[in-house]
Parts: structure tokens; C-alpha cells; sequence
């Protein structure tokens, strides 16, 4: 049984951890969080260890994994429990581009298992294309209309948006240009618009809105015949077309998409799946659309690489002062 640590506490949204423990045979270890008020509750909720301090838990208790649930301090929470030897989890809803970049990385330095948690993606519809997808060149989409909408914030729903359309697609795209609408234009917008183009003359409309009931709708124009799925209710229906005018409607019903997240991470740990091609590539992707929403302008896609960085741990920045003497850095 693997020992969990989690850091970032939501009482209000426990399925993920609910189904890890459930589905995936966790246990809980300890738990972190930056705000005071969170670790209350998450005392009272668990009875476990309780840490405000995330950089201690994760250098001082026994664990096998950490779910990433925050995207404050993420970053630095990646690269002290990959530090550690544990297997990272990071809930993709709660990272931006560059917590995906970093985090991913971060394991990779470590080689540690790191998954890209992402329960929608489990919805059946949305798997049956994704495997289809990747086992046949022919039904990736040459243009895809994608659209989410869901009781949450449009960012949220744009991050799975972009994964979405990138396991799709099956590769980067060049350039993203992107529009948000609401109070703030990156964590507290109500609409998210983007446009993916790439170098294959293959183009993705992602649209990802805040709305009273969840529904996901997909048109995607491939080289064997068009496909068009809408997602509500718990239930798909997926038309496939051909280019020779046959045509096939079916109807989907999606299972528990926390339980089924949660197995996948056990396969990610055990080393029978990995989130190591589409991690950098959903981070690089995040970061120009962040870039292109800013400065309203269109963004390059920067491929992902690994490199080192520096990073504080721990204490804070000071202004200028006079020269005190040199660094030598040696071997990271």
C-alpha cells in the first residue's frame, strides 16, 4: 500500500483523494498546506499529521507519493518530493504552464513516476477518441472544434481543454493566440478562447466556459471522415463519418472518472503508463496561451526541454546591497 502526502486541503472537492484511497489502495500520510485554516480542517477531516510548512513534510514524513493540489508553492513542492524518492501526482486543474514544466522536470531530474492528474479526460467519450487518436493516423483531426463547460473557472477548464486537444492532435502546436474574458484575465475569467495553429496546415478552436451544468461538445474534421461527439449528463453520443457517407451514431456512458484516474496513477507508479511525453508538452502549450491572453498578441509554442534550474527553497529576497564575495555552484 502506498503512503500519500497531500499538498493544498479543499474539503469541498474530496473525490480525488476519496478515490485514491478507495480505488488505488493509498493511505493517507500527511498533509500540507500554506493557510492555517485549511490545516484545521484538514486535522479535524483526517486526524493525520498537519504541516504549514509543505517543504518540512515533504523532508520529514514517510511517504510513497505526493498529490499536488495547490498551485501555490507547487513548483518547489515537486522538486522536494521527487528530491525524496516519491512518485509526484499533479492535479492539472491547479497547475499553470510553467508548475507542468517545472514539476515534470522535476521528476524526470529524479526519475521518479510523475503523473498529470486529470479526472474529465476520463469521461467515456473523450477516452474512446483519445485511444482512437492515438492508435490511428487517420482520425486525428486536421481541424478540431473543441468547446468545455462546466460549474468552475473557465482557467481551470482550459488547462484540460489544451490536454485534451494536444492528446488529440498527437503533437505541439506553433502557435496559440488567446482571449479571456472576466474580472482576471488568468485565474478569475468566465471564458477562455484559443487557437492553435500548427505547421501540418492543422488548425484547434478551444473554447472553455463557466457554466451551471458540465458538457463538453467536439467536432473534428480528420482525414478518414469527420467525427462530432456531445458530452452532458454523464452520457455521450459520438457520430463517426465517413468519406464515403456511412455514418455510425453510439451512445456512452461514462463510469466513476475519479476511480478510474486514480487506477491510472497506479499504472504511472508501477511504470505501465507514464505522463512523461504529454506533461512538457500541455506546460509548453499553457505557457504561450498565458502569454498570448497577456499581451494579446500571437504566442510561440516553445518546445519543452530539460535544464537545470535554481530555485529558493526557502527565505525571501532582499534588495540590492553592496558585493559580498562570490557563488561557486557545483554540480546540481
Amino acid at each position: 500500500m502506498n503512503r500519500l502526502a497531500v499538498y493544498g486541503w479543499d474539503e469541498d472537492e474530496p473525490r480525488l483523494l476519496d478515490a485514491l484511497q478507495r480505488d488505488a489502495l493509498f493511505t493517507l500520510a500527511a498533509v500540507g498546506d500554506r493557510h492555517a485554516s485549511a490545516l484545521v480542517r484538514a486535522r479535524a477531516a483526517t486526524g493525520r499529521p498537519c504541516y504549514q510548512h509543505a517543504l518540512e513534510m515533504f523532508r520529514t514524513a514517510r511517504y510513497d507519493a505526493a498529490l499536488l493540489a495547490t498551485s501555490e508553492g507547487a513548483m518547489q513542492a515537486a522538486q522536494a518530493a521527487s528530491t525524496a524518492g516519491a512518485a509526484v501526482l499533479l492535479l492539472g486543474t491547479c497547475a499553470d504552464g510553467a508548475t507542468i514544466v517545472e514539476a515534470s522536470e522535476a521528476a524526470l531530474r529524479a526519475r521518479v513516476p510523475f503523473a498529470l492528474m486529470r479526472p474529465r479526460l476520463q469521461q467515456a467519450g473523450l477516452v474512446f477518441l483519445l485511444n482512437l487518436a492515438a492508435s490511428d493516423a487517420g482520425w486525428r483531426p486536421r481541424f478540431l472544434d473543441l468547446s468545455i463547460a462546466a460549474p468552475t473557472g473557465a482557467t481551470e477548464l482550459s488547462r484540460d481543454a489544451i490536454a485534451l486537444a494536444n492528446r488529440l492532435m498527437q503533437t505541439t502546436p506553433s502557435s496559440v493566440i488567446g482571449a479571456a474574458l472576466g474580472d482576471d484575465e488568468l485565474e478569475g475569467c468566465d471564458t477562455v478562447t484559443a487557437e492553435l495553429r500548427y505547421t501540418e496546415v492543422r488548425l484547434a478552436t478551444l473554447r472553455a466556459r463557466t457554466s451551471r451544468v458540465e458538457r463538453v461538445t467536439i467536432f473534428a474534421e480528420c482525414p478518414l471522415g469527420e467525427l462530432e461527439l456531445h458530452a452532458e449528463g454523464g452520457t455521450a453520443t459520438l457520430t463517426m463519418s465517413l468519406r464515403d457517407g456511412r455514418s455510425e451514431t453510439s451512445r456512452l456512458t461514462d463510469g466513476d472518472l475519479f476511480a478510474a484516474e486514480a487506477q491510472r496513477a497506479t499504472r504511472v507508479i508501477a511504470g505501465d503508463a507514464s505522463d512523461a511525453l504529454f506533461a512538457p508538452r500541455d506546460g509548453s502549450t499553457l505557457l504561450a496561451l498565458e502569454r498570448s491572453i497577456l499581451t494579446a498578441q500571437v504566442a510561440l509554442v516553445e518546445e519543452p526541454s530539460s535544464r537545470s534550474h535554481l530555485v529558493l527553497m526557502e527565505g525571501h529576497a532582499v534588495a540590492p546591497s553592496r558585493p559580498l564575495g562570490h557563488l561557486r555552484l557545483v554540480g546540481v
